[in-house]
């Protein structure tokens, strides 16, 4: 996973009876996207290991289907994030930029729900 800039970090811990990895969502404010992965703890330094899922593991939040102000980007300044459940995320964003276009505006200093497209595995 190589982003521009991170900006957020949030784990979902899983029952700790299965003894299976956790999920690790890690943002991007600059590319509008949503890493997400297994994060397991391990005997030795730095104690965890982060390996990616089988299936799509970086997501774009949505786009607009028409450029505006020459971006599709819409969720601008993603700048927190935290598991509501095991498919769903909230996502946080801060003030837009006076560069930025009018789709960042709408959506500035706001919290957005959002639902995984696809079930991560178990």
């Amino acid at each position: 996973m190589k982003f521009l800039d991170y900006s957020a970090v949030s784990i979902f811990r899983r029952n700790s009876f299965d003894k299976l990895p956790s999920y690790i969502a890690v943002t991007s404010q600059e590319e509008s996207q949503v890493f997400i992965g297994l994060i397991e703890e391990i005997p030795q330094a730095p104690y965890f290991k982060i390996s990616t899922l089988p299936k799509n593991t970086i997501y774009n939040t949505p786009r607009l289907l028409y450029p505006n102000d020459e971006c599709l980007i819409q969720y601008c300044n993603i700048e927190g994030v935290t598991w509501r459940a095991k498919n769903q995320l909230i996502l946080v964003s801060d003030k837009s930029k006076p560069v930025q276009g009018t789709a960042c505006i709408e959506t500035d200093q706001s919290i957005h729900y959002f639902t995984l497209p696809e079930h991560l595995t178990d």
